[in-house]
């Protein structure tokens, strides 16, 4: 099957959740790159949309049905972005490091628990 395939199949928050993932991890990666070499308002630009994306992911959460998992996933949004913004301020490579592994849990997680949200 298809890799656009079995993303159709999934849950369409755990869709959303992963390919905001993607795309932050992505974004992050280019980010250092543009740091590395100096550009500063290309590294600015790749931040503001990591902190959008999270903000969105954070924004779907459902706090009422979601329960524990929800308020505990919209703390996380916002420590991520706290750490983005340490980031960019002190240009502190190891906060986008901490982030990029953060993600990567999350994504973990939802490749984990899919096939359970997706027969609930």
């Amino acid at each position: 099957m298809l890799a656009r395939e079995k993303m159709l199949e999934v849950h369409p928050f755990e869709r959303f959740a992963r390919l905001a993932v993607r795309a932050i991890k992505r974004d992050l990666r280019q980010r250092a790159g543009r740091r590395a070499r100096g550009e500063l308002a290309g590294k600015a630009k790749l931040l503001h949309s990591c902190v959008i994306l999270i903000a969105e992911l954070r924004g779907s959460l459902d706090l009422d049905k979601g329960g524990a998992l929800a308020r505990n996933l919209r703390d996380l949004y916002e420590y991520m972005t706290q750490r983005l913004l340490i980031a960019n301020v002190r240009s502190d490579a190891s906060c986008l490091t901490e982030v990029l592994s953060l993600l990567g849990e999350i994504r973990n997680a939802w490749v984990a628990i899919g096939p359970q949200v997706r027969t609930a």
